[in-house]
């Protein structure tokens, strides 16, 4: 998997950054998110893939533009 993306690049996902940006992910929330957190919420565009303790960010995504 890692080389596939590696292969493909990572595309971020430009209505993740905006969640962040306007402020509709807490930024006490955005703070704890690790690095692999981070990247998966912006790369990942399903939540079904997330893993289990991403779930709880999938409520953010109900407030996408």
């Amino acid at each position: 998997m890692e080389q596939e993306r590696a292969s493909r690049g990572s595309e971020v996902l430009s209505d993740r950054v905006w969640l962040i940006g306007e402020g509709v992910v807490p930024m006490e929330v955005f703070e704890e998110m690790s690095d692999e957190t981070l990247r998966i919420f912006l790369e990942e565009p399903d939540p079904e893939n997330w893993p289990p303790e991403m779930q709880s960010l999938k409520a953010y995504l109900q407030k996408e533009p």
